[in-house]
């Protein structure tokens, strides 16, 4: 227990330094609130792996428990918030005490699992979590200073979907359940589904502490992603070479730069670029991570509870990140069929013709459902995709040999050839030197390893290019249309980078033992990588060339106060109202309060389209009794006048102004 307490308490330190560094100020709560939150989460995890197949309880360690107990803990409160009107706060306040008194009715089970674990776990453990806290603690340079004030300017610096993060998360933190949730776009409108998944406990801290919804978001949800994303890599490389393997593999995915800044360089296929703008890929990776480790374990033993516990685990991702589930979802569904022992290869050409035939049945299936992407592998937009992809090119050479050739006539060889260029553009710009040391270590571990950890990564590089280069653009436009094609990028780049490093690892292991210098020489190197990392930290979030639009943008110093005036003055419940309709999401992140009208995004309803001429044309309104009934009719308290927008209304409704700096004005009516 002593060497537990030691993980937490590293654990809960690291996360109050990165939120006392982004607030500029500590609060007793916080420490607290990170000290009980670990300490939850890692009872959960030993409850859950205490129930597991012994084949999983085998690995039991502190970062394995860590991460079952996190995703756990959070799955559960996210099927509380989704069944049960009451507040956050109320449902973990719940959860814990049934977390307690599951530890006390499962003690001696898992007593059992702690005297069975391998006796070096606990120091390995140690060595890996200090690895990923140094590292997480390094790439977090932009998030916990992403608020800089300069005179009548103010910048912010992560990418401009933080907003959007942050506005989901200030949300949950005021609904009591899911039902009393409003559209971030519409007020009074019901939420539409989402991944919300990773927004709860970020949501408990806003709750419980005096943390803001954007800081919690900069100092909480993107590190804690990338933490859960180092214990993934450690635990599933741990059980395929041993824990030394699992801690360079951790080491090498969250340090070593990925192919943008190399020559193959193109940022639009940037792993760490994608992640902290879209950090919901942490967590998908780390969820994918689990259920990899136990299909793997399952198939290599002929256990069928291994394989629906994997397949469970993955369902559970959507609720987290669908782009990587559906990464996963059709390699994930067939691999047993193919590398599952203890069944006759008839039996097996079954079921692989089953998982086919199922998959692509309900792929059809849910395409009548709006709220789900369209997706349709009729390589429709693999041109278009490409084309954009190529130029997003720094090396003007390959941008100019990929783009003089990727036309194809209408021959057949033509055709093959055009695609598998694209194949490798997509291969070079997406995984760059890696993909090179996979293919090359491959043919050293060709007889040292198993076919199924051998072809592994083989299997997620082919997914990923043949989706990429055969689906369609989403049609329903949940997101981005190109999002399945793009994103499961982060998905491939991952598991090659923590397999070439695992397998360097797993080379190296016996050397270790023998050689103190060959010891120092790779203390020597992860340190070089670590300050490579606090290097490529300040620009990370920079992405392609057009990405100046979207991070370290400025914003008047004036017009952030009024936010911040809005959220200290109004009730929870208010509804506020922005002239410009706030196409960030910036009014609703920073006064976190819901608001009338937002053109974020267009959503191609009636309802927002009225609600947005409303708005435009009250400012040519000039009677004063007329324009105080509009916003009591409409719920609407506070509502914000940017610097030089000519208004009509008359003198006698400058006593509703409440904030005034810079030409920006408040105006609030008591309804």
């Amino acid at each position: 227990m002593k060497w537990e307490w030691l993980f937490i308490l590293l654990l809960s330190s690291v996360l109050t330094l990165l939120n006392v560094l982004t607030v500029h100020q500590l609060h007793y709560s916080v420490p607290l609130f990170f000290i009980g939150i670990c300490l939850l989460v890692w009872l959960s995890g030993r409850i859950v792996l205490s129930y597991m197949p012994n084949s999983i309880k085998k690995y039991h360690d502190f970062c394995l428990c860590f991460l079952v107990g996190f995703f756990s803990l959070n799955s559960i409160l996210l099927f509380m918030f989704y069944i049960f009107p009451f507040s956050v706060r109320a449902d973990l306040f719940c959860m814990a005490t049934l977390v307690v008194i599951a530890a006390l009715l499962s003690k001696q089970r898992i007593r059992d699992m702690e005297e069975n674990a391998e006796p070096e776990s606990r120091k390995m453990s140690l060595a890996a979590l200090l690895v990923i806290l140094s590292a997480v603690s390094l790439w977090m340079r932009t998030s916990v200073d992403a608020v800089e004030i300069s005179g009548e300017t103010t910048i912010i610096k992560p990418w401009v979907d933080s907003f959007f993060h942050a506005s989901i998360i200030s949300s949950i933190t005021h609904a009591q359940g899911f039902s009393s949730m409003q559209h971030l776009l519409l007020a009074n409108q019901p939420m539409p589904f989402y991944h919300f998944a990773m927004y709860i406990l970020p949501s408990e801290l806003s709750s419980l502490t005096p943390t803001t919804a954007y800081e919690v978001f900069n100092s909480f949800l993107t590190p804690m992603g990338m933490l859960l994303s180092g214990f993934g890599a450690y635990v599933i490389i741990r059980s395929f070479w041993g824990a030394r393997a699992g801690i360079i593999a951790a080491a090498g995915v969250l340090t070593f730069p990925d192919a943008s800044p190399l020559w193959f360089g193109n940022s639009w296929l940037s792993y760490h670029w994608l992640q902290f703008i879209a950090p919901g890929g942490f967590y998908g990776v780390a969820l994918m991570c689990l259920a990899w480790m136990i299909m793997i374990i399952g198939c290599k033993e002929g256990r069928f509870l291994n394989i629906a516990i994997s397949y469970t685990i993955s369902v559970i991702c959507i609720t987290y990140k669908f782009h990587i589930f559906f990464a996963n979802a059709l390699v994930l569904w067939i691999f047993p069929s193919i590398f599952f022992t203890k069944v006759t290869v008839k039996i097996k050409v079954l079921w692989f013709t089953f998982c086919i035939f199922s998959y692509f049945f309900v792929i059809h299936y849910v395409q009548q459902f709006k709220e789900v992407p369209y997706i349709s592998y009729d390589g429709s937009a693999s041109a278009s995709y490409t084309r954009f992809t190529i130029e997003q090119f720094q090396n003007a050479w390959m941008k100019k040999w990929f783009t003089t050739s990727m036309t194809p006539d209408h021959f057949s060889i033509s055709t093959v050839y055009w695609y598998g260029l694209m194949a490798v553009m997509l291969f070079l710009g997406t995984l760059g030197i890696l993909g090179a040391a996979y293919i090359l270590i491959i043919v050293v571990l060709r007889k040292k390893i198993s076919l199924v950890l051998a072809l592994f990564p083989l299997i997620v590089i082919f997914n990923y290019l043949a989706t990429s280069l055969t689906i369609s653009y989403d049609a329903h436009l949940i997101g981005n249309k190109e999002e399945l094609m793009h994103r499961p990028l982060v998905w491939a780049y991952f598991i090659v980078c923590i397999w070439v490093f695992g397998a360097i690892g797993y080379l190296l292991n016996n050397k270790m033992d023998r050689s103190r210098y060959l010891r120092y020489t790779l203390s020597t190197v992860m340190v070089l990588l670590l300050i490579i990392s606090w290097n490529m930290a300040k620009d990370v979030q920079k992405g392609p060339a057009w990405g100046k639009d979207y991070n370290y943008l400025s914003y008047p110093t004036a017009y952030v106060g009024a936010l911040e005036y809005i959220k200290e003055q109004s009730a929870q419940k208010d509804i506020v109202q922005d002239s410009h309709n706030d196409p960030d999401l910036m009014v609703t992140a920073l006064s976190e309060r819901q608001e009338y009208v937002s053109f974020y995004k267009d959503l191609g309803t009636p309802l927002q389209s009225d609600r947005i001429k409303e708005v435009e044309s009250i400012m040519k309104w000039s009677d004063g009794v007329t324009i105080k009934n509009y916003f009591k009719s409409k719920g609407i308290k506070w509502y914000i006048v940017h610097q030089g927008d000519l208004l009509n209304w008359p003198p006698s409704l400058n006593k509703q102004i409440v904030y005034q700096q810079q030409g920006y004005k408040v105006y609030y009516f008591d309804n």
